[in-house]
C-alpha cells in the first residue's frame, strides 16, 4: 500500500502509519519542510517528495474511492 499525503493535516492525522515504514509514502511539494523530510527517510521510511503541490480540489487530478 502507498499512503497519498497532500496536506500537513493529513499527515500529522497518519503519522503513527507513516513512521511505521511498512508502507511507502508520497507527498505532495511544501506538505513537509526538508527537514520533516529528512526526519521521515531517517525513521526508515520509503518516501517520494512530489515537486508541485496536490491541488484536492482538482477532479482531473483526484479521484477518491
Amino acid at each position: 500500500m502507498v499512503i497519498f499525503v497532500a496536506t500537513l493535516e493529513g499527515f500529522k492525522e497518519l503519522e503513527s502509519v507513516i513512521l511505521t515504514g511498512e508502507h511507502a509514502v508520497w507527498i505532495g511539494a511544501e506538505v513537509l519542510s526538508d527537514k520533516e523530510l529528512d526526519s521521515v527517510h531517517d525513521a526508515g521510511v520509503y518516501v517520494t517528495n512530489f515537486l508541485y503541490v496536490i491541488d484536492l480540489n482538482n477532479k482531473e487530478v483526484v479521484v477518491l474511492h
